[in-house]
């Protein structure tokens, strides 16, 4: 066994010229650089400024990024080449030509230049999995309240747009609205048009000639944009359509209709605007000189949908099922300060809190102890984790091949490096093992030092050859969070056993003005399309899924905010994947089909957050029905006052469930009112039905009642306004209504038996 070797023999040079052209796009460059001008940037963006600087300017390559500056800029953006995509007050969205980054940055009206991390949806890593129906718990859905007059917004990936699901419940009204697909190219965009006009006659139905396709006033980066529902209808699938299909389930979740089926979603009156945006899932779609720089974009797309909103003077919720890991750099400060600046009154980002608890990806090692850590292991070749201290630390990485080689770096002698970057290799056997380490100022505070750490060798790294990773300080706090492997335990050194499953919420899930959404879990077998019985357990009765990821933030907030089902759930699916894949394993996640307009539809279960985040956008959505102009703040606390809280045991809000699991019934009660209304049962009786036809309330009981039942009738604000009685005896009743206003109504049903007795809103 060699030592320890400096990088000097050439059989290593190409090995690790190419390890280091991929380090650089993964691992940041540090904020204590030589360079000025990286001193303003998020790491993600300095590598492609050090380009430049090392006189890398042929590349025609832009980029769209926050910049935030502390004056009138406008005159550097256009002498830049930097086109205005949005504007935040000081924050602005641009679209940046790569080699202009470093002139930016040098001007003193430039405060900050952020691009972050490219999301990843966010269904169960381990198995798309099949189970029972939509699980809606608690109370049932206000029959009153359906998202008519509300926007629901879905950024996702692989729409079907052709399906039925995304029609009203009566056929007779397209509700997809406006689309803008990143992805989409002009070209591409009219031969897929004309592809896919022998599948609709719903398109020749409308009797319309096909719009343009390409917008002109939206200031859209990229991508083309489809405004009326000819155009989409005919474009059939967003162009990653083909490939992916995450988005037709999560927007059925949110807002399909249901066709018939038990698996409606839950504002499926609602319209929708969406967005089909580019995430690590997709990128092969991209041309080689395209960004792909995450959060701005992810941005731009939420600020599309909103502006839709505006436009249709209607309330508004998105819902978004991916995110991309927190980190202790800024890359993503100005995302979250842009998404508080673009919500409020009538405007919710819901987002899913990921699935990344089923393995440790945190270490704390507390002041006044010497040495903490644990071991870590990836399938992969790779392992990188990041670690923020209170002071000075060091990090100590041993591989235990045949004799243990370890080799320790500080982040103050770190920092003295050129770049604050050090590289060199172990070599284990005739095994190299790759250590780029990099160090900056954390982005949580000017005092704490953050850094980098990569490890690159075999397979399955790790794990033949086991690798411990050592926080040493003792005058520090030090916390280690990983991006590329898990930290386990091992008894080749037992003292490491500091690993955490927390701190694993997604961004944009974890910003203080987005609701975090993380998975309960009911069901855990099914029966597919082929009678096959398919058992998978993630836990059950309500209790937190146990894929859910768990907070708190890297800034230590609470998170996620609130829960909703997430396993085995049944929506909407993508046909044109199925009919381009026949091979998928993803038909056996298949529960039932259906025909229409010439084609094929399927319903399929999956699970993960994905599902559980438009399963509360829906539900706001109805909320947002009734009081248009509701913030998140009213919302946190509608979940404070009526989420229900599976765990008994807990305080609530908390870091596994945040305030518990969503009541969609008593949240809007309590948002209108109602509940404060004395005689008002907080949820709806389970053996009544109930509906408005004219001026009359219809009451159907599910058997005739045994003794007389009494009826009140109330205003939103608690005024009595008539009562009625229904005889012993009866199973169904109408009641002519007084007067002719309109309005929302609360109807109270006192029976002999429990299962008649509660509550109705209902709008007349």
């Amino acid at each position: 066994m060699q030592k320890q070797t400096p990088l000097r023999k050439l059989i290593f040079m190409q090995k690790l010229r190419l390890a280091l052209i991929a380090l650089l796009f993964l691992i940041a460059l540090p904020a204590a650089a030589q360079h000025k001008e990286l001193r303003k940037m998020s790491p993600l963006l300095r590598a492609r400024c050090m380009k430049v600087l090392r006189g890398d300017t042929s590349s025609e390559r832009r980029v769209c990024a926050f910049v935030k500056s502390s004056g009138d800029a406008a005159d550097l953006f256009a002498a830049n080449g930097c086109e205005t995509l949005a504007d935040f007050g000081d924050i602005h969205i641009l679209c940046i030509p790569e080699r202009s980054l470093p002139t930016l940055a040098r001007d003193e009206r430039i405060v900050k230049i952020e691009a972050g991390r490219t999301a990843s949806i966010t269904n169960d890593k381990t198995a798309e999995l099949l189970g029972a129906t939509m699980v809606h718990e608690g109370s049932s859905l206000p029959q009153a309240f359906t998202g008519n007059g509300v926007i629901v917004g879905v950024q996702d990936i692989g729409f079907d747009l052709s399906n039925p699901n995304f029609y009203s419940k009566d056929m007779s009204r397209f509700r997809i609205k406006r689309l803008w697909d990143m992805l989409a190219e002009t070209a591409q965009s009219k031969s897929q048009v004309a592809d896919n006009q022998s599948f609709s006659k719903e398109v020749q139905s409308f009797n319309k000639s096909i719009s343009s396709q390409k917008a002109e006033s939206n200031n859209l980066v990229m991508g083309a944009e489809y405004t009326d529902s000819v155009a989409i209808l005919a474009l059939g699938h967003s162009r990653d359509g083909l490939t992916c299909l995450h988005g037709s389930h999560t927007l059925g979740t949110a807002a399909g209709s249901g066709c018939g089926s038990p698996y409606a979603g839950m504002a499926y009156d609602a319209d929708i605007c969406l967005v089909a945006n580019i995430t690590t899932d997709n990128k092969d779609y991209l041309a080689d000189d395209a960004d792909d720089s995450g959060t701005a974009l992810t941005a731009l797309g939420f600020k599309y949908i909103f502006d839709y909103a505006d436009e249709q003077g209607k309330p508004c919720v998105i819902s978004f099922s991916e995110g991309s890991y927190e980190d202790f750099t800024e890359d993503n400060l100005l995302y979250y300060e842009t998404l508080g600046a673009m919500t409020g009154e009538g405007r919710i980002i819901v987002a899913s809190a990921g699935n990344n608890s089923q393995s440790a990806s945190y270490i704390c090692k507390s002041e006044g102890k010497a040495v903490g850590g644990a071991f870590m292991q990836n399938s992969g070749d790779q392992l990188y984790f990041m670690a923020q201290g209170t002071a000075d630390f060091d990090v100590r990485l041993t591989v235990y091949g045949t004799d243990p080689v370890a080799f320790t770096i500080g982040t103050a002698s770190l920092l003295d490096y050129p770049d604050s970057i050090f590289c060199d290799t172990l070599l284990i056997g005739e095994q190299p093992y790759i250590i780029q380490r990099v160090a900056y100022p954390s982005a949580f505070s000017t005092t704490n030092i953050a850094a980098e750490y990569a490890l690159t060798g075999p397979a399955k790294i790790g794990q033949a050859a086991p690798v411990s990773v050592e926080l040493i300080g003792e005058e520090a706090e030090i916390e280690a969070y990983s991006l590329v492997g898990e930290f386990v335990e091992n008894d080749l050194n037992p003292s490491l056993a500091d690993e955490e499953i927390s701190h694993n919420v997604f961004a944009p899930a974890a910003a203080p003005d987005v609701i975090a959404v993380g998975a309960t879990a009911y069901t855990t077998s099914y029966e597919n399309m082929s009678g096959e019985t398919v058992t998978n357990d993630y836990g059950s009765g309500g209790t937190r899924a146990t894929f859910s990821s768990v907070g708190p933030t890297l800034d230590n907030r609470i998170k996620p905010d609130v829960m909703a089902p997430g396993t085995n759930i049944i929506s909407s699916t993508n046909s044109f994947y199925f009919e381009a894949n026949p091979s998928s394993n993803s038909w056996s996640n298949l529960v039932d089909s259906y025909d229409f307009g010439g084609r094929t539809y399927y319903w399929k279960a999956d699970t993960g957050t994905s599902m559980s985040a438009p399963c509360v956008a829906g539900i706001i959505a109805l909320w947002l029905e009734a009081k248009p102009d509701l913030t998140r703040e009213e919302i946190i606390d509608a979940f404070a006052a009526t989420c229900t809280q599976p765990d008994a045991a807990l305080s609530y809000p908390n870091n596994l469930y945040g305030y518990g699991q969503i009541d969609a019934y008593k949240g809007l009660l309590y948002l209108l009112g109602i509940d404060k209304i004395e005689g008002i049962s907080a949820s709806q009786p389970a053996g009544v039905k109930v509906n408005l036809a004219g001026n009359n309330l219809n009451i159907a009981f599910e058997k005739q009642i045994s003794g007389a039942a009494k009826v009140n009738i109330y205003s939103v604000g608690g005024q009595l306004l008539q009562t009625a009685a229904i005889q012993a005896g009866t199973s169904s009743a109408t009641i002519p209504l007084n007067g002719n206003a309109k309005g929302i109504i609360a109807v109270q049903i006192n029976a002999p038996e429990p299962s008649c007795t509660g509550s109705f809103v209902l709008r007349r």
